[in-house]
């Protein structure tokens, strides 16, 4: 009985510690597994080799000789750090992360300008003459909003310039087509109204008008567009049926802004056209308090989970900007951030253009 007794004891006492270990391991799982719903890029930058990537500047020379990464890294030392962190954080949707700054680095002061807003922001900014490139948490997926409407443009006004499509042919506003939110249709037109393609492109692009877009997807299809965002380098992945509606990473919008520079100084039928209407932007983010330069760009907007801008911004030396967050509403203080981060760009890519030039 005394044997059976003692073997009863350890056999419980091993019990308890594997039913502890269960519990370890059934908290980690759920950690994970509320991390990936919550926090998929941090999950992303965890298992990329047990590593935590929280900035990268990567230079790339006009000849595409050169290319030069510098990164700052967490060790893999970090990583127990950030499962802790993102799970006392789970009913959060956004953490901030420490980010090293060095003093020493030509980009030390956008550096720290960013850093106040850790990876609640993000940002692609591209010299189109050198070719120098900075990203700041680049490829966090947002809402992508109306930011999208100007690939479909560039799209049909390539189709146009083939041939493909005629900027004077008449589409008429269905039922189908409506949508609230931005936009002039909704507010001065009727169902069975028609618009020009040349009209339904310039308030798809300068006033942001969801209708006009929904006529030009039926018009085009979203395959066409699907399609249309692989051959330009993008994801067709991120591509939902409105367009508007899609999933957009900084550094895909960078992408997008270089394909529509590369059009608009093609000197095509209608560049200028297309250039004109982006000019025109009625909704200015990052310019909204002023530029020293022209600024063309598209906005986008949904409350609490977009305000974009992706901007090519006429300076000596012509750079691309795209700030993107998952800020609310029309606030100064969201104009006052866009604003200076603007302005800090234009004084970095001045001291590129002297280093050139």
């Amino acid at each position: 009985m005394s044997l059976y007794i003692k073997s009863l004891r350890m056999a419980r006492l091993m019990w308890k510690k594997v039913k502890r270990y269960l519990c370890l391991i059934i908290s980690v799982i759920i950690v994970l597994g509320a991390t990936a719903l919550y926090f998929p890029d941090e999950m992303d930058a965890i298992a990329t080799a047990g590593v935590i990537d929280v900035e990268a500047v990567e230079v790339v020379a006009t000849e595409g000789t050169t290319q030069a990464t510098t990164t700052t890294a967490a060790t893999t030392e970090a990583t127990t750090t950030a499962i802790t962190t993102i799970a006392t954080t789970a009913a959060q949707t956004t953490t901030t992360q420490a980010i090293t700054i060095d003093d020493n680095s030509p980009t030390a002061e956008i550096d720290r300008l960013l850093a106040q807003w850790g990876n609640t922001i993000s940002v692609y900014y591209e010299n189109l003459s050198t070719g120098f490139i900075y990203r700041h948490n680049a490829n966090r997926e947002y809402f992508g909003a109306s930011l999208t409407k100007a690939l479909l443009a560039l799209m049909i006004y390539q189709m146009a310039e083939q041939g493909e499509a005629s900027l004077d042919s008449v589409h008429s506003f269905t039922q189908a087509d409506y949508r609230g939110g931005s936009g002039v249709i909704r507010h001065r037109y009727s169902v069975g109204a028609t618009f020009t393609l040349r009209r339904l492109l310039e308030l798809n692009l300068s006033y942001s008008d969801n209708i006009s877009t929904m006529i030009l997807v039926r018009t085009f299809g979203i395959d066409s567009y699907r399609r249309f965002v692989a051959s330009v380098g993008g994801n067709p992945a991120l591509v939902r049926e409105r367009v508007m509606n899609s999933q957009l990473t900084a550094n895909e919008a960078g992408i997008f802004a270089r394909a529509i520079y590369a059009y608009l100084e093609s000197e095509g039928r209608y560049s200028e056209e297309f250039r004109r209407h982006l000019l025109n932007n009625q909704f200015h983010f990052l310019a909204r308090n002023g530029s020293d330069y022209p600024v063309a760009s598209k906005t986008g907007w949904t409350d609490g989970r977009a305000w974009h801008d992706m901007a090519i911004v006429y300076a000596e030396s012509p750079f691309i900007l795209v700030v993107m967050s998952a800020r609310t509403g029309f606030t100064e203080q969201n104009f006052r951030d866009f604003n200076e981060i603007l302005r800090a760009f234009e004084r970095f890519n001045g001291n590129i253009y002297e280093i050139y030039n």
